[in-house]
């Protein structure tokens, strides 16, 4: 389920920090966005609206690994595990 640890917004900038732990290792891990796109990734986790994770951090900005991070929680490292079968 897709969801984050904290978010800090930072007006002065127009930008937020969102923080997660990975599950499987609890490796902490850190995504800066806008405070618009804070706003719809809460909203996202929410399920208040269904714009797709791909909308709210679209790939010109954001790598697959980042979205994933927000949908799974996975890092770089467990998300490989978990996808090549350990």
């Amino acid at each position: 389920m897709a969801s984050f640890d904290r978010m800090v917004m930072h007006p002065n900038t127009g930008t937020a920090e969102v923080h997660r732990a990975c599950p499987m290792c609890g490796k902490k891990q850190m995504l800066v966005c806008s405070t618009e796109q804070a706003q719809d990734l809460r909203d996202y986790c929410d399920n208040k609206h269904k714009k797709l994770i791909q909308d709210i951090l679209p790939e010109n900005m954001f790598t697959p690994t980042e979205r994933e991070m927000i949908q799974t929680g996975l890092c770089d490292e467990c998300y490989d595990k978990v996808c090549s079968g350990f």
